[in-house]
């Protein structure tokens, strides 16, 4: 599984930083997805975020194996303090690359991929897909971009996003620009600061990342009242936007009202999350918004639930959703 010789120990050293909270299901699944890696001049920090199931003894194991793991057990933080752990425990690295630890690396060639491409490049990104099925993004062809190109893709997610996997950055670049910001859904404000360092992006056409749509992951729990300052540092993002680049207004206008319309689709899952005070304040955001159905980087998908929600359906259709959605889950297993 693991092999590594003298000749590794001369190519550039990659760090694989993952941040770990009740991931008892899935942390070993990661683990082992770097150790098959082709690419073996690694070294692996995992911080484990104060969880109170068995993440931490899985995670020991691997520990006391002799595999280039080092393993923190922390206080719960966040997810944005345990990657800067990682981050701090993987100094002297060339490379560094984060993964969540409920997903894990498709390509087991991903890696040197990137360290191949990292010759001629600032940082490589590459594909994902969501439950392994379905690519994020839709690009087929290797493309070369610049860091205003980068910061556009943040904002309108053609070719990548705001999300700190699936990329291979400096680590020089990383170490001097990561910040722990209040709300976990921030992460692509690092991003940005790490694009902003980079003079050419390489974009990778292949799926090497697993991105597990997981309802019991962090971002995918319930809304909650601290998620509208997320909205708010994402106006404040674009706004200094606007001001390096002020050709970038639709863009904006779309990530701003994609923030939006996120929240706005949470609070409207659970008809008790209207009891919360943001409830009416992003309501009425929402109604004063007017690109949901113009913008052009909006999907079908967006649009739909745009509407749903100003027609006060998508409670209704959410539920009938998932329901049939689990019920053809059920179907596969039997």
């Amino acid at each position: 599984m693991y092999n590594s010789n003298e000749k590794d120990n001369q190519l550039p050293k990659v760090g694989i930083a993952i941040p770990a909270y009740n991931v008892e299901k899935y942390i070993e699944e990661c683990i082992e997805s770097v150790l098959r890696q082709s690419y073996k001049n690694i070294v692996i920090a995992i911080v484990n975020d104060g969880s109170t199931d068995h993440t931490w003894s899985k995670i020991q194991r691997y520990l006391s194996a002799g595999f280039p793991i080092i393993g923190i057990n922390a206080e719960n933080k966040g997810v944005m303090q345990s990657r800067l752990a990682a981050v701090e425990q993987l100094n002297g690295c060339d490379y560094i690359l984060f993964v969540d630890a409920d997903d894990f690396f498709m390509d087991s060639t991903i890696i040197e991929k990137c360290v191949i491409n990292m010759k001629d490049a600032d940082m490589v990104c590459f594909n994902a897909a969501k439950n392994g099925e379905k690519a994020c993004f839709k690009q087929t062809d290797i493309m070369y971009i610049d860091c205003r190109e980068g910061i556009r893709n943040i904002l309108c997610h053609e070719y990548l996003d705001g999300n700190m996997w699936a990329a291979c950055y400096r680590y020089e670049y990383v170490k001097k620009s990561f910040k722990v910001l209040k709300c976990n859904n921030d992460e692509f404000i690092n991003k940005a600061a790490f694009i902003n360092a980079c003079s050419r992006i390489t974009v990778l056409p292949d799926i090497g990342y697993y991105y597990r749509v997981n309802n019991e992951s962090l971002t995918h729990q319930r809304v909650r009242e601290s998620d509208y300052m997320f909205y708010d540092h994402v106006c404040e993002f674009c706004k200094k936007v606007r001001h390096q680049y002020p050709e970038f207004i639709e863009e904006t206008e779309y990530f701003e009202e994609w923030a939006l319309l996120w929240i706005a689709a949470g609070l409207n899952k659970d008809r008790g999350l209207k009891q919360l005070s943001i409830y009416r304040p992003v309501m009425k955001e929402l109604s004063k918004r007017s690109g949901y159905l113009t913008n052009k980087y909006f999907s079908a998908k967006d649009r739909l639930t745009y509407l749903c929600i100003r027609m006060k359906l998508y409670h209704i259709l959410y539920k009938l959703y998932h329901k049939i959605w689990k019920d053809r889950g059920a179907q596969k297993h039997e």
